[in-house]
């Protein structure tokens, strides 16, 4: 089922990125990226709940500049959530019942950095917040 389609939209996404990263794109990745933000589309309107499902491994793989892509994904809400009025006055979100729901994801997104020395040294980094120089030394490596 949604397995097979998510596994077909990362295989799209990583199609389209290397196409995407110009500016000037030729008429037919033009069309096949416009094809793509209209399929997305509808699964925004008829299935959302596979979208918020999916979340994690289509952003994963979308280009940082297909930022439309990216919201139209990040935009889906399951359809039996209301949400509640952004122009209300006062509005504190952390006090939303809401808040308290961890947001469903079906890739196993642990699985992701495999097992290693970095792996246990990014914990620790996120556990005690130290040592200062972890993010610094990430980008030098």
């Amino acid at each position: 089922g949604w397995g097979m389609y998510s596994t077909l939209l990362i295989d799209l996404f990583k199609f389209l990125d290397p196409f995407l990263r110009n500016t000037e794109l030729a008429t037919p990745v033009m069309m096949l990226y416009k094809g793509s933000l209209k399929v997305l589309l509808v699964l925004l309107h008829d299935f959302p709940e596979f979208l918020c499902d999916y979340h994690y491994g289509f952003c994963d793989e979308i280009p940082p500049n297909c930022i439309q892509m990216r919201n139209l994904i990040l935009s889906a809400f399951p359809r039996n959530m209301r949400l509640p009025d952004p122009f209300t006055p006062n509005l504190k979100v952390d006090l939303l019942a809401e808040i308290s729901l961890a947001p469903r994801a079906v890739i196993n997104y642990t699985t992701i950095i495999p097992s290693s020395q970095f792996k246990k040294d990014l914990d620790a980094y996120i556990k005690a917040r130290a040592p200062v120089t972890f993010l610094s030394e990430l980008r030098s490596n």
